[in-house]
């Protein structure tokens, strides 16, 4: 073998180096996971060289051999497939470096040794179009090489010439380019690496503010965005927490929300929220700004303590207030202290204080916060009974119970009540009223008078005269005439209607049927036993200076002749009358029917008659008398 068969040796062993280098990269790139291709034009380019890269490094171990035959086919193809490869494999590089630059993705080690790789094709595929030249300017591809060693001196004092150049500009220049591409690993790569590696075990550890450091100088190393910003709201979290445990609200609410929905920051930030209401409360509080306060406790919600020391301040307020002068702002805010210290007490004092001036609206309106409702019952009962409404107050003191003076007021209203309701003519709530005071004062005659009235209206005379003639002669009412009232009712006509007026009841009956022909009475039946609900009512009523008089009464009689007993048919009738404008009772009255009643003092007769034709040859003749006396 001579020189130039170890050349083209040399030359294919370069490239074989050059593909081993960037298959190895692209299993390195594929196994590390850091950095895969970015974009589907990356993808689709490095699979393209991928390929050519196996074409190139089986044709160079065939070039190996094939190079003892020196066929130039052999040079040609290894050399512009070479050539070709290399171009595009840094097409492909810068390509890739500044996807990467441009997300920020760190430069991983695959890239380097693509480039060393590619560089290495590219030396070799040059170097297999050189060899080509020695065989003149006509080449037969399936012909042997010969050497031509004219030519060949001329090639080595070439390559002697440039060769000293180019290793005097190459060598440095590729051994800068491998310095800045190791600079570049080591800055982008290396680095951050150790720092990511260092964030985690600052962040596993809880040391969030370490991590935060650690990540931020990763350069976006695998997931270190990710876990910066974890970082970062985790540092948020620990230092709230820690400001809270620390009873600095403020700081822990702006840490809590600067954690966003990191686990339960939301609620702590709240809760944090509310601690900082409840600090100014405290602070409000001790320099005696008690209405501030409140609103700042009132903020606080639920925190802890924020209620009672709310209560604490409605108390301060309400004294401040009292001792101002404000009653009925005091017991409000007295009230609203929910029961604090004696607040009870001293809505009860104030309010006791203002009824003792008789300012009884105002002492209502300040029992109302109290919690015992018999209080503001009692004012408010006796601010009524002042303006003279005393059935409101009635209510008002029953409310009250026995608080007080409440069950003497409450009679002393009633009877106020009733007296009223006498005078103004309303009989029956007179008479209601005043029995339920009976024995205070003249009101057990007052009902007797009221009593008499009612029963007037009632048309029940009998119950009127009794009542007015137990009323003394000189007894009197202011605005109602009971001298000209009693003198009516205790006269000889009302004494005399009186005695006729009231319920009676049948004391005997006789009750026939007769069946009469043209020549005489073929037969009847009659019933003399008493018949059960035969009565008769007698009312009177006095009005305008005359009486009027009503009577209802209800007999038995036969009906629907039958010559066998048990089928003869019966029936109550009813017969009522009212005469009005009288001065003395009647004696006897007749109805429309025939029917007649005649009275004689407690006893009245009632005597009916009634025929019915049936047929043209036969009458019956329907009877009955009943006497009814007065129970």
């Amino acid at each position: 073998m001579d020189r130039s068969d170890n050349g083209l040796l040399g030359a294919k062993i370069m490239g074989i180096v050059g593909g081993t280098i960037y298959i190895l990269s692209l299993f390195l790139d594929a196994y590390t996971g850091i950095v895969p291709f970015l974009g589907s034009i990356s993808i689709k380019i490095n699979q393209y060289i991928g390929t050519l890269s196996i074409v190139v490094w089986v044709i160079g171990i065939v070039g190996i051999v094939c190079s003892f035959r020196r066929y130039s086919i052999v040079l040609i193809v290894d050399g512009a497939l070479g050539s070709l490869l290399s171009i595009l494999v840094y097409m492909t590089i810068l390509y890739k470096v500044r996807e990467d630059l441009t997300y920020g993705i760190s430069i991983d080690i695959g890239t380097y040794t693509l480039f060393i790789g590619s560089g290495l094709i590219l030396v070799s595929g040059i170097w297999s179009l050189i060899l080509t030249r020695q065989s003149g300017k006509r080449l037969n591809f399936f012909a042997r090489i010969k050497p031509d060693l004219q030519k060949m001196e001329k090639l080595k004092k070439f390559i002697k010439k440039w060769g000293i150049i180019a290793l005097k500009i190459i060598v440095p220049v590729i051994g800068a380019t491998a310095l800045v591409l190791l600079s570049l690993y080591i800055v982008n790569t290396v680095i951050p690496r150790s720092h990511y590696e260092k964030g985690m075990t600052a962040y596993e550890s809880g040391n969030y503010e370490a991590a935060v450091q650690e990540f931020t100088k990763s350069k976006r190393y695998e997931n270190s965005d990710y876990m910066l910003e974890l970082s970062r709201i985790s540092l948020h979290y620990q230092n709230g927490s820690a400001a809270l445990e620390d009873g600095d609200y403020a700081l822990a609410n702006s840490e809590f929300l600067a954690a966003g929905n990191y686990e339960d920051a939301v609620e702590l930030a709240h809760y944090a929220e509310l601690g900082m209401h409840f600090a100014q409360g405290e602070s409000l509080l001790e320099s005696g700004a008690y209405a501030d306060a409140i609103v700042e406790y009132s903020a606080a919600d639920d925190f802890p303590g924020a209620s009672d020391r709310m209560n604490e301040a409605y108390y301060d307020l309400a004294t401040e207030q009292y001792e101002a002068g404000e009653y009925p702002a005091s017991a409000e805010s007295y009230s609203l202290s929910n029961g604090y210290l004696d607040s009870e007490e001293m809505i009860i004092s104030i309010g006791n204080e203002i009824l003792d001036n008789g300012d009884y609206a105002s002492a209502a309106e300040v029992y109302a916060y109290s919690s015992d409702e018999r209080y503001a019952a009692y004012a408010q009962a006796m601010e009524l009974m002042s303006n003279g409404d005393y059935i409101d107050a009635v209510d008002g003191f029953s409310d009250a119970e026995d608080l007080f003076d409440a069950p003497e007021r409450l009679i002393e209203c009633r009877y106020n009540y009733g007296m009223g309701r006498l005078v103004s003519r309303d009989y029956s709530a007179a008479t209601a009223y005043l029995r339920l005071v009976s024995g205070y004062a003249d009101a057990d005659t007052a009902l007797l008078v009221a009593s008499a009235e009612n029963a007037n209206e009632s048309r029940d005379i009998v119950t009127a005269v009794n009542d007015y003639l137990q009323v003394p002669e000189d007894y009197t009412i202011e605005g109602f005439d009971v001298q000209a009232r009693r003198a009516v009712f205790t006269s000889d006509a009302s004494v005399q209607f009186a005695e006729v007026c009231g319920s009676y009841e049948a004391q005997s009956n006789d009750t026939s049927v007769v069946s009469q022909g043209r020549y005489g009475s073929y037969g009847g039946w009659n019933l003399t036993e008493v018949v059960p609900d035969q009565t008769l009512n007698l009312s009177c009523r006095y009005e305008n200076g005359t009486y009027t008089l009503s009577c209802n009464v209800r007999f038995f009689v036969f009906t629907d002749y039958s010559p066998i007993r048990d089928y003869n048919g019966f029936a109550y009738e009813r017969r009522n009358f009212t005469l009005e404008g009288l001065n003395s009772p009647i004696s006897s009255y007749e109805f429309e029917d025939g029917t007649t009643i005649t009275f004689n003092g407690e006893q009245a007769n009632l005597h009916y008659h009634q025929t019915d034709n049936v047929s043209v040859s036969m009458n019956y003749v329907y009877d009955s008398q009943v006497t009814y006396v007065r129970e």
